[in-house]
């Protein structure tokens, strides 16, 4: 990864645990919570102190709402343990991640039409007025 930050490419992850993800920000440019952790109060924790932009994706099923009270929570202070840069277990407190987004990877069925990313933009846009 390092030789790759070097000549400049962006590098993307998928925080799939609560370690690497804090180990490996100062490389990356964007950071994805899956499907299957999209829900977990702590990957949202996690997200909240990111310093990468963070896209959730829409769970398994299709479902929007999920992925939207992802980011209204991830926006949020908060705190959690992880480990600093010297590997010491730490309580971090957060004051939220304002980059954060939603990744519509479909579900049943695709979710990445007009329609669609019409409804997603006015249920993001009911929380934040």
């Amino acid at each position: 990864m390092l030789d790759i930050a070097e000549i400049g490419l962006p590098i993307a992850i998928e925080a799939l645990d609560l370690i690497s993800p804090q180990y490996l920000q100062d490389l990356v440019s964007w950071t994805a919570i899956g499907a299957r952790t999209t829900e977990s109060p702590t990957h949202r924790k996690l997200a909240s102190g990111i310093s990468s932009a963070i896209g959730f994706k829409n769970n398994v099923d299709g479902e929007l709402m999920v992925a939207i009270n992802a980011i209204r929570s991830a926006s949020a202070n908060h705190s959690f343990i992880s480990i600093t840069e010297e590997g010491k277990v730490a309580v971090f407190r957060t004051e939220g991640n304002p980059h954060c987004h939603v990744i519509l990877r479909g579900g049943k069925s695709p979710n990445f039409d007009r329609e669609s990313v019409k409804r997603c933009e006015e249920e993001l846009k009911k929380g934040w007025s």
